[in-house]
């Protein structure tokens, strides 16, 4: 995902919120406005996920990648979850494939989850605040531009030191004894 900028993130997360604005007036005018929405969030995610694929410069599992997320939303759509945990398992699937294809730590994918956790909690204090689509859609996506700034590999050092010779238990004293002894007899030989 090197080509993916936080500018082109703020870039989808505009023409996302727009086009999820406009297909809802759509829907809401031929179903219900909770049948919309039920439509409306895997046709905006799978957009994203599409984005997602073609920005990741990976060519291996893409069709798989789709596959699977036609697979859940076929199958979450013939459960009927909570909006709520029906809008928490798209966004954990959007979680899952940038944390695959982006992160080779993890500690960078786990750092990825808060930040799709925060974006969730955006998306929907925006939903009770303004009660717009819009804007809600817009927080989430906003808030998942800024992944672009976890870094792909994040290695945690060590806080421990070696043990000193001093520290080091009896046992451990006499191996190194031992073979420093050896390594004397050979070095004689």
């Amino acid at each position: 995902m090197k080509s993916i900028s936080f500018v082109r993130g703020v870039g989808i997360a505009l023409v996302l919120a727009l086009a999820s604005s406009i297909l809802f007036s759509v829907l809401t005018s031929f179903t219900g406005s909770s049948d919309a929405v039920r439509l409306l969030i895997p046709a905006v995610g799978f957009a994203y996920l599409v984005w997602l694929l073609v920005h990741s410069g990976h060519r291996t599992g893409r069709i798989t990648a789709i596959a699977v997320w036609c697979l859940t939303a076929a199958g979450l759509w013939l459960l009927l979850p909570g909006i709520g945990l029906y809008l928490c398992v798209h966004a954990m699937l959007i979680w899952v494939v940038r944390s695959l294809y982006r992160y080779r730590s993890s500690v960078g994918a786990m750092a990825d989850l808060g930040l799709t956790l925060v974006s969730l909690a955006a998306a929907v204090w925006a939903a009770q605040h303004t009660a717009s689509l819009f804007l809600s859609v817009w927080c989430l996506f906003l808030t998942q531009a800024l992944f672009v700034f976890i870094p792909t590999q994040i290695r945690i050092r060590p806080t421990s030191r070696p043990p000193k010779r001093a520290e080091l238990d009896s046992f451990t004293r006499a191996q190194h004894a031992a073979d420093t002894a050896l390594r004397r007899l050979s070095a004689k030989s």
